[in-house]
Order: structure tokens, then C-alpha cells, then sequence
């Protein structure tokens, strides 16, 4: 009795439940975050014009070392609270102190690592840099575990308000100090405001108590993070080794527009694929046992992210001179090649973290870890060899051997739920097929259209032949396809 009474998760929810739990869960999630996202880039093309490359270069290189530490400074500790849905009342408790000391303990670290970061990058900036947004380690540790728990209780709509408004505050405040003059430190501004921001409003509609933590009775949840955590590091490494050797071999001025080409190409990946990537977790976990179940929500959602990501991703590579060119200005053209290059890489990456997703829940964490450690290894040689070429060489790295990397994960995902390959791309049909016509459209328009046209006007009308071609091939080849994707999503009426 008293166990029971101590566990946080609730019976498993009825599949008709969690269909539209979902459902809405990515309603919510998406219109809150697209929202918030045309700030952003209204805020993100606004600051661009305003700072230069190296300021840029300057954040890029801060962002290197707090990325990491943010990966590791959780222990794995949240999704320890989503995956493991047993935990009793006293183990959160623990989790959350943990968390807290966690953050205490990389602040410190922080501090002491600073003057060696800034040597080694040979910036006199930096240290100061370091030493002020290390703060958000203290901050964001508390909202750790409370958000978790909103996560694993399926509470999307308060998580994606909250999170909409965190964007608005962060993005405001980024502009407001640009527009002062503070270069950088504009950038520093909104990224301490976007953390403390995110854990003030958390705590405000999720607390949880703190109790010294036991870790015999944590067994079970350090063995799940600290594989999460090897997981994420391998992650850290190999994806922003690309910043490291950028920074270090071609210097400031490459790395910040390489840092801007990365930034806008990823937009799709960390707007649309975050958006399902943060809800989905959850709801496998909830049907970490129903491989029918899993199956199910894994077609459903890769064919729904294809759809939107894949002619998102390939649109951009196609206008990326253009876009660079008249929204920016001709001091970033530096970053045209390496934009258009990264969109491939990012199209494969929409899809992905949804098997990384599928592994964590059925037990394959170690798996997981295995395999990122070896991507560690192996895509940081590849940014290596291709910055013989400058920035366009170490993108070109990405296209290359990312999807190489990823194919251990695939086949081990399919094995592990009996999915076919031929099932997996039969879900992607439709948006590759679409993304081909609107390829051929918008190359075919952008040869043709007389110089005589202004600029803008061509950009705009490539940009609008291209959406209406994409809509109108899915509407007349792949309606049924576009269908299964809704019914297999919500199963409002038919959840068997």
C-alpha cells in the first residue's frame, strides 16, 4: 500500500487516451512554438544585420563549452523521471536534489576552466564570457525535475505556453540589447534570460520537495542516466566538433559565419523535430512495452516530420544565395555554401532522434551509448579532413557520414520493434516525391526568371511556386498517404 501510494506514475493509459493525448499534446506544442518562432526569426535576421561575424565567432565559442556542461549537468536525471515511471515520491525527491548539486558542482567548475578556455581559443573575451553564463547552471538545475514530471504527465499545452513565452522573453531581450550596442553580450543577454525565464515560470506551476539522495535506492535510475548521460556526451562531442575545429583552424570570422549557416539550416531540425522529439518520448515510454503501439506512433510521426521538414530543408538549400544575399547582407556570404550543404544533413536528422527515442524506452540504452561514443570518434576526423577545404568542407562532413553513422541505430531499432526497411521508407514516400517536384520547380524558375525582376520578387515568387507545387503533388499522388498519417495519429474512433 504505502509503495503504491509513493509512486509517481499512474496506471498505463488507455490507447484511445494517449492517441489523443497526442494528438493534442503536438497541436499545442507546434502553434505555441510557431508562434513564438516568428519572433524569433524576426529577432534572429534583426540581430544578424546588427552584429558582426566575429561577434558571433565569440558566442560560438562560449556555446561549445556551456553546451556540453549543459548536456552532462543533469546526470541524465529528467529523462530518468520520463523513462522510469515507477519511481516512488522519495526517489523524484532525490532526483531533484541531485539536480540542484549537479548544477552547484559545473558552476564551480566553470569558474576554474574559464582563463584555460579562452587560452586555448586564444581570445582574451572569453573568460568573461564564461565566467557570467555559467550562472545558468545554478538556475536552470531547479526546473529540471519539475519539468520532467510535466512532461511525463502529459501536460503539453502548459509546457508549450510556458515555453512559447521563455522564446518571446529571450528573443525580445536579445534585440532590445543589440539594439544598445552590446554585440555579443546581446547574444549572452538573451541566452541567461531565456534560462532563467524557463525556470521561473516552471516553477511556478510545478514544484517538487528535495531529499538527501540515497543512491542504493537510485540503482535503477543512475544505471538508466548514466548511460543517457555517455549517450549525450558522445552527442556533444561529435556535434560541435565541427565549432572546435572551425574555430580553432579557420578562426573567428569563418566559425561565426559557418555558426550562422548552422544556426538558420537547423531551424527545421530544433522548431519541428524538437517539437515531436519532446512530446514523443513521453508517449513511448507509455508504450515501451507495445512494440504494435510503438510501431505505430514511429510510422505515423517520421511520415508527418518528412512532410513538413524534408521541402522545409531542401526549399532553403535551393534560395540559400538569394536568402543570404537580400535578408542578411553580402558580409555573410561566407556562410551560402555551408547553409546549402547542411540542409541535406539536417532533412536525415528530422527524422532521427525519433529511433533514438524508440532504443531509450525498450532497454537499448547501452546500445545507445556504444554507438555515440563511436561517432565521437569518427565524425570529428571527418570535420578534420574537410576543413582543408574551409567551412564548405566541414558541412560537406555532415552530409557524408552522418547518415553512415546513424545506420547501427536503424538497423538495431528495426530488429528490436520488427519493423521493415520497406515500411520505414514507404512513410518518407510521399515527402521525398514531393520534395523532387519542387526541386525541379524551383531550379527550373530560378534559371528562367528575367534579371529585369527585382530581387526580392524573385525570391518570393520561387519561394511560392515552390510551397504551392509541393501542396498540390500531396493533395493529387498522395492524398491516402497524408490520410494514414492522420488516422494512424489520432485513432479518435478506433484505437485497436
Amino acid at each position: 500500500m504505502v509503495a503504491a501510494a509513493e509512486q509517481v506514475a499512474d496506471a498505463k493509459p488507455k490507447p484511445g487516451r494517449l492517441d489523443r493525448s497526442m494528438l493534442q499534446a503536438i497541436a499545442w506544442t507546434g502553434s505555441a512554438q510557431w508562434i513564438a518562432q516568428i519572433f524569433s526569426w524576426i529577432s534572429t535576421l534583426f540581430v544578424a544585420r546588427t552584429l558582426t561575424p566575429r561577434d558571433y565567432g565569440v558566442f560560438a565559442m562560449a556555446m561549445m563549452y556551456m553546451g556540453f556542461i549543459s548536456v552532462v549537468s543533469e546526470f541524465g536525471v529528467g529523462s530518468a523521471v520520463i523513462v522510469l515511471r515507477d519511481l516512488g515520491r522519495r526517489q523524484v525527491a532525490e532526483l531533484n536534489t541531485l539536480s540542484l548539486v549537479a548544477g552547484f558542482f559545473w558552476f564551480v567548475i566553470s569558474l576554474a576552466a574559464a582563463r584555460a578556455i579562452g587560452a586555448f581559443f586564444s581570445s582574451d573575451e572569453l573568460p568573461l564570457v564564461i565566467y557570467v553564463m555559467s550562472a545558468g547552471f545554478l538556475v536552470g538545475s531547479a526546473k529540471v525535475v519539475p519539468e520532467s514530471l510535466l512532461q511525463q504527465e502529459l501536460r503539453f499545452k502548459l509546457l508549450a505556453c510556458l515555453d512559447s513565452l521563455r522564446s518571446l522573453l529571450q528573443a525580445s531581450a536579445t534585440v532590445a540589447a543589440a539594439l544598445l550596442g552590446w554585440g555579443y553580450w546581446s547574444l549572452v543577454v538573451g541566452y541567461l534570460l531565456g534560462i532563467a525565464a524557463g525556470t521561473i515560470l516552471t516553477l511556478a506551476f510545478r514544484r517538487y520537495a528535495f531529499r538527501w539522495p540515497r543512491f542504493r535506492s537510485l540503482k535503477p535510475a543512475i544505471g538508466l542516466s548514466w548511460n543517457l548521460v555517455v549517450t549525450r556526451i558522445g552527442w556533444y562531442l561529435y556535434s560541435n566538433a565541427d565549432f572546435l575545429i572551425a574555430g580553432r583552424l579557420l578562426g573567428e570570422t569563418s566559425l561565426g559565419a559557418y555558426q550562422l549557416a548552422w544556426s538558420i539550416s537547423n531551424i527545421p531540425a530544433d522548431k519541428i523535430t524538437g517539437m515531436v522529439n519532446r512530446t514523443s518520448q513521453a508517449f513511448f515510454s507509455a508504450m515501451q512495452k507495445e512494440y504494435d503501439g510503438l510501431r505505430r506512433y514511429l510510422l505515423a510521426l517520421t511520415q508527418g516530420l518528412g512532410l513538413v521538414a524534408f521541402p522545409a530543408c531542401i526549399g532553403m538549400s535551393l534560395v540559400a544565395d538569394q536568402f543570404i544575399s537580400l535578408v542578411l547582407g553580402s558580409k555573410w556570404l561566407g556562410a551560402v555554401i555551408p547553409l546549402r550543404l547542411l540542409t541535406f544533413y539536417v532533412a536525415v536528422r528530422s527524422v532521427a532522434p525519433l529511433i533514438s527515442n524508440v532504443l531509450s524506452v525498450t532497454g537499448q540504452t547501452g546500445f545507445l551509448a556504444r554507438n555515440s561514443v563511436v561517432m565521437s570518434i569518427v565524425m570529428p576526423f571527418g570535420f578534420f579532413m574537410g576543413a582543408r577545404w574551409g567551412a564548405p568542407g566541414i558541412a560537406a562532413a555532415w552530409v557524408v557520414m552522418y547518415p553512415i553513422c546513424l545506420a547501427p541505430l536503424y538497423w538495431r531499432a528495426f530488429r528490436q520493434i520488427n519493423l521493415s526497411l520497406r515500411q520505414y521508407l514507404d512513410a518518407l514516400r510521399a515527402a521525398i516525391g514531393g520534395t523532387l517536384v519542387l526541386t525541379v520547380v524551383v531550379l527550373g524558375l530560378k534559371y528562367s526568371i528575367p534579371s529585369s525582376v527585382p530581387p526580392f520578387a524573385q525570391l518570393g515568387l520561387q519561394v511560392t511556386a515552390g510551397i504551392v507545387t509541393y501542396l498540390v503533388f500531396i493533395f493529387l499522388f498522395h492524398r491516402h498517404s497524408t490520410q494514414r498519417f492522420w488516422q494512424a495519429l489520432a485513432l479518435l474512433r478506433n484505437p485497436a
